[in-house]
């Protein structure tokens, strides 16, 4: 997460658009579950 942030900020300095590759490589219920089981995933 903080990866796509990083390129984002990057992308928004130089007026360029970012595509979110974490829409891409994850659909809607994985990143459902991700955001909701986060402590499983960073104990």
């Amino acid at each position: 997460m903080l990866f796509e942030q990083y390129h984002w900020k990057k992308a928004k300095a130089k007026k360029q658009p970012y595509k979110f590759k974490w829409n891409e490589y994850m659909d809607r219920e994985l990143r459902d579950s991700y955001y909701f089981n986060w402590p499983v995933y960073f104990p």
